[in-house]
């Protein structure tokens, strides 16, 4: 009969959870704020309280769709995610203020950046995008 002590484990098994649970509270506390993650083309990771909020569609309505649906159709025909992701690939961030779109087709004038998003070692695997509402 062989054992194990898996106390360490079930330690780091337990704090790794409530690490998680910290950063998803803390993600989701910014209601002022849209935070969104993409992948490296665009297709939303990540979609916080703020960006249900300010935006008007669900994590579970984003997630696996581009942020084209937010950009003013002549944004999305002019490139414009694009170039701003692209911008913060060679810049570290890019900055924007334009008009944005609500899941009620509503426009509103925003400000916000987008910045690489990055893994443990450093690649990076996508972007974060934080807008606010400057319509006020």
């Amino acid at each position: 009969c062989e054992g194990y002590d898996v106390t360490e484990r079930v330690r780091a098994e337990r704090a790794l959870q409530q690490s998680e649970a910290r950063h998803r509270q803390i993600f989701n506390s910014a209601t002022d704020y849209a935070i969104i993650a993409t992948d490296l083309d665009g297709v939303v990771t990540g979609w916080n309280e703020g960006a249900r909020r300010l935006l008007g569609w669900t994590d579970e309505e984003m997630i696996g769709r581009t942020t084209h649906c937010f950009f003013t159709p002549e944004d999305v025909a002019d490139g414009v995610p694009e170039r701003r992701r692209e911008e913060a690939l060679l810049r570290g961030v890019a900055i924007e203020e334009r008009w944005h779109r609500r899941r009620s087709g509503e426009q509103f004038w925003a400000v916000g950046e987008i910045t690489p998003l990055r893994d443990d070692v450093g690649q990076i695997v996508g972007f974060v995008k934080v807008l606010r509402d400057q319509t006020g």
